[in-house]
Formats: C-alpha cells, sequence, structure tokens
C-alpha cells in the first residue's frame, strides 16, 4: 500500500489500498475532471453530443 502524498492532491494520489489499475480508470474515463472550469466545459460538451443526437 502507498501512503497518501500532500504533494500528489486529488486523483493523483494513490493511497492506501487504491489499486492503480483503478486509478489509471478513473484517470482515463470521461468523468474525471481536476477543476470546476473543466467540470463546466466537460458538462455543456456532453450536453451538445446529446442535443446533436436528438436528446
Amino acid at each position: 500500500a502507498q501512503l497518501p502524498d500532500p504533494a500528489r492532491p486529488g486523483i493523483d494520489n494513490q493511497a492506501f489500498y487504491v489499486n492503480p489499475f483503478i486509478v489509471g480508470g478513473m484517470q482515463s474515463s470521461l468523468g474525471v475532471v481536476y477543476t470546476e472550469d473543466e467540470l463546466i466545459a466537460r458538462l455543456k460538451e456532453l450536453d451538445e453530443m446529446g442535443a446533436a443526437k436528438g436528446g
């Protein structure tokens, strides 16, 4: 197990029983963002994609 590292905040801080493979999957998923601005941009992108598909 890896101890928490305060120099690596957020999703990059693999700590205790979080498997590095799982962390890598979360990082490459569509749902992980690091800032509020990235979150808003991603939500707008998803909204536009839904509108383009008739949703």
